[in-house]
């Protein structure tokens, strides 16, 4: 079952359990991952869908984002935030902040809750997601 473009992925519940495999050629960072993937339908019944897999950590990738302020990744946003989920809004436009028109370059999207950054620099939290403005 596909998820639809900007919905909150509430059927997901993964688990993630770290571990470190030492063998003779290497020590690799791993991961076993389990849990309800999915629901599937089938007459008027439902059940979950199951997965688990065992995994290879590789490093993140460091791609920056002109859009963050530096060190920031898109990645570190995710991790701190702990929201998985979290993407970039860089159009945002004008949002209001106390009754007063603010003009954002860029956000974030973290599960409905969404900080913008002013012109200024400041970053707010505003809940919901932001719709463009002029």
């Amino acid at each position: 079952m596909g998820r639809p473009h900007g919905a909150f992925c509430h059927s997901c519940h993964v688990s993630r359990v770290p571990f470190r495999w030492e063998t003779l050629v290497g020590t690799f960072d791993m991961a076993f991952l389990g849990g309800v993937l999915g629901i599937d339908a089938q007459d008027r019944w439902i059940s979950p869908r199951l997965g688990h897999a065992v995994v290879e950590l590789l490093p993140a990738s460091e791609r920056r984002d002109g859009h963050l302020p530096e060190p920031w990744t898109l990645a570190e946003v995710q991790r701190v935030t702990g929201c998985p989920e979290a993407r970039l809004m860089p159009a945002v436009g004008t949002v209001t902040l106390h009754g007063e028109p603010v003009r954002t370059d860029v956000g974030i999207d973290l599960d409905g809750i969404c900080v913008v950054r002013a012109g200024t620099g400041h970053w707010y939290s505003v809940m919901g997601s932001p719709t463009a403005g002029t």
